[in-house]
């Protein structure tokens, strides 16, 4: 039977063998900020810091929703861009009203993945499985393709990507609206595999 009491170094070791993730540390005279950990994968826009928790009160998680602001206006004012991922580990599932709150107060900022220490591993690797590489899966053999971003974007409308920069009133906006398209596009490929 499963031991429960997820761990960050638990976590980490998720992120970097199963999502080819690998840790770095921060410029302390770029960064005032410090999670537990932050992670880049083979596409360096892409930023994950995991942060744990004690607390499951929508005021004590604020306390990572500024960490995770203060890091992204940080990235910004230093003329970087980059797509954070926040994964908040805490000790137990947290309400759907706390939830509701702390992902408002992310919207533009970071995605938000919540993992409680008391989960599966299995449903952890199903919510963190999203920070990996895209996989492909091809009819009924299972082959499996990844692709880094530069790959997914390849052949994609740059007129697209133009309009949507253009449209976007700031950074935070901009990377929004870039999840929001990345999300349709997942969308479509899952329901293209359903259809094989």
């Amino acid at each position: 039977m499963e031991q429960f009491g997820r761990t960050v170094p638990e976590i980490i070791n998720f992120l970097e063998s199963r999502c080819g993730l690998k840790q770095f540390s921060l410029d302390s005279r770029m960064f005032t900020v410090e999670f537990d950990a932050i992670l880049v994968g083979s596409d360096p826009l892409s930023v994950v810091a995991v942060e744990r928790r004690t607390t499951t009160t929508a005021k004590g998680l604020r306390v990572s929703i500024r960490k995770a602001q203060s890091f992204v206006w940080s990235l910004h004012s230093h003329n970087k861009l980059a797509l954070l991922s926040l994964v908040l580990l805490v000790p137990e599932i947290i309400s759907a009203e706390v939830l509701s709150s702390i992902e408002n107060e992310l919207s533009g900022t970071a995605r938000l993945f919540v993992i409680a220490e008391t989960m599966q591993m299995t449903e952890v690797e199903k919510h963190l499985s999203l920070l990996s590489n895209p996989t492909l899966i091809r009819s009924k053999d299972q082959a499996s393709a990844t692709g880094d971003l530069a790959t997914i974007l390849q052949g994609y409308d740059a007129g697209s990507l133009i309009s949507m920069t253009e449209k976007s009133s700031s950074p935070e906006d901009l990377v929004s609206r870039l999840l929001d398209e990345m999300q349709r596009f997942v969308a479509e490929v899952d329901h293209a595999i359903d259809k094989t």
